[in-house]
């Protein structure tokens, strides 16, 4: 009973947490531009433990992008690097076809992400391409 009800406790203080921080965003447009890490928001938010609670279906294709990427850059956090590199891209679709060079350039993105990223894109293009040969058998 004593862990339920601390459990429960932790969860409010972790949304009492998020509230006050989005609060303190939103009176202080200089403080917008500041970007919290992902360990700040609350455990329900963050992109690695909903995957872990839900399922990998949950997370949106920026927050799988940011599982990849682990780490964000100075004011700005994986999920929005995700963002970012999907709004170049257009969608996953194209950032698998994507030629090398297309990847330059992207502020947060050097080789080790990069290489994780083109990886793991890599990896579900063969997926989808054994699918396709067991269909075809």
């Amino acid at each position: 009973m004593h862990g339920k009800f601390l459990s429960h406790i932790i969860r409010v203080c972790d949304i009492i947490k998020s509230i006050i921080i989005h609060s303190i965003f939103m009176e202080n447009p200089k403080m917008k531009k500041a970007s919290l890490g992902i360990s700040s928001w609350s455990e329900d938010d963050r992109p690695r433990e909903r995957l872990l609670l839900r399922g990998a279906h949950s997370p949106t294709d920026a927050e799988l992008i940011a599982i990849l990427l682990r780490i964000g850059v100075k004011g700005q956090s994986a999920v929005e690097l995700g963002r970012k590199i999907l709004r170049r891209f257009g969608s996953l679709k194209t950032m698998m076809s994507a030629p090398l060079s297309a990847w330059d350039g992207i502020k947060g993105l050097g080789n080790a992400k990069k290489a994780q990223l083109l990886a793991a894109l890599e990896l579900g293009r063969r997926a989808s391409l054994s699918n396709i040969r067991e269909k075809q058998l």
